[in-house]
């Protein structure tokens, strides 16, 4: 019987013995000191040990090097009123639950360290990035034990771990770390987004140039997904003179030939701020539309976005989001 099963076996019985104990200690009325801290010492021990049961989390064993992990369930869209950045920390801990991961520190931190080949590459990454997020300094060791031993492109880490300690890994160690002729337009794209999430939005040119001219539409798609921090920026100049100017790129995102990339660009609509701009895109979308689901798409934003706002949109409708909003708790 290994350690799982008498875990189960143990927290399966917790409940009867809880039980037995809460009455024992309901009857005794004017008894002893004595049996009143033997009664709440064994009923602590009762409770540490089913916080241990439940917060207990092993590794699984390795796989070999092309297997394929299975995710439990589908995949829950994150809510409409979520800031940007709020949105995807929501798909960071979605994709860390459909992989079966809790969503603690410590179990985080040691699938970083120890996660090589038992869980999915993407909840390895997911982990790192929520850590990130949570500027949690008990990471900075496993990330760097990780990139020392990969053999890949070591950027996400080198941003994670300048999110977490910008004091000892700086900023400026991470935009000098690729030089402009030795990195690909893919990691180029990557890094000024990591750049723009840190609030250096110096390399806006970069992410201008692979929507408007890049013949790769992965990169295409990276670029349009780091627009949304660029907000903060717009109609401001940035190194090299250059103004950020976001409402042509959507357009263009907008009528891009690939459909990862106009699906993207209908996630930067739905999240970016209100604008009129923004609102005759869509509208114009809807109506050159060939495609059932870039119709239905825009449809949806306008109204969630615009519609709803407006003094004689139908009343049944507008409730009918309220509830909506005030079920998920977001009120």
């Amino acid at each position: 019987m290994d350690l799982s099963e008498k875990i189960a076996i143990v927290g399966a019985a917790l409940p009867v013995r809880f039980v037995h104990v809460m009455r024992k200690v309901s009857r005794r009325k004017a008894k002893p000191s004595i049996f009143r801290s033997r009664s709440l010492a064994s009923l602590a021990f009762l409770l540490s040990l089913l916080l241990f049961t439940s917060c207990h989390y092993q590794l699984p064993p390795i796989q070999p090097r092309n297997h394929r992990f299975t995710m439990e369930g589908g995949v829950v869209a994150p809510y409409k009123s979520l800031r940007y950045a709020a949105m995807e920390r929501f798909e960071l801990k979605e994709m860390l639950r459909q992989f079966g991961v809790p969503l603690r520190n410590r179990v985080l931190r040691l699938i970083i360290a120890k996660g090589e080949q038992r869980v999915a590459p993407a909840a390895r990454k997911s982990a790192m990035h929520l850590l990130a997020e949570r500027r949690n300094k008990k990471a900075i060791e496993s990330i760097l034990q990780w990139k020392a031993t990969s053999r890949g492109n070591d950027l996400d880490k080198d941003f994670c771990l300048t999110k977490i300690d910008p004091g000892r890994f700086t900023l400026h160690a991470l935009r000098d770390s690729f030089a402009a002729e030795n990195v690909y337009r893919h990691d180029s794209v990557l890094l000024a987004g990591y750049l723009v999430r840190l609030g250096d939005p110096s390399l806006f040119a970069v992410v201008r140039t692979a929507i408007l001219n890049d013949p790769k539409w992965i990169v295409r798609e990276d670029a349009v997904r780091s627009l949304g921090y660029f907000w903060p920026f717009q109609g401001k100049k940035v190194d090299g003179g250059s103004q950020v100017d976001l409402f042509p790129l959507m357009r263009v995102a907008l009528k891009d030939s690939n459909q990862y990339v106009t699906r993207a660009a209908f996630v930067q609509y739905e999240y970016a701020p209100r604008n009129p701009q923004l609102k005759q895109d869509l509208e114009q979308a809807m109506a050159d539309s060939l495609n059932e689901y870039h119709y239905q798409m825009a449809k949806s934003i306008l109204v969630y976005r615009y519609h709803r706002k407006e003094k004689g949109f139908p009343r049944d409708i507008r409730s009918y989001w309220s509830r909506k909003r005030r079920s998920f708790g977001l009120r």
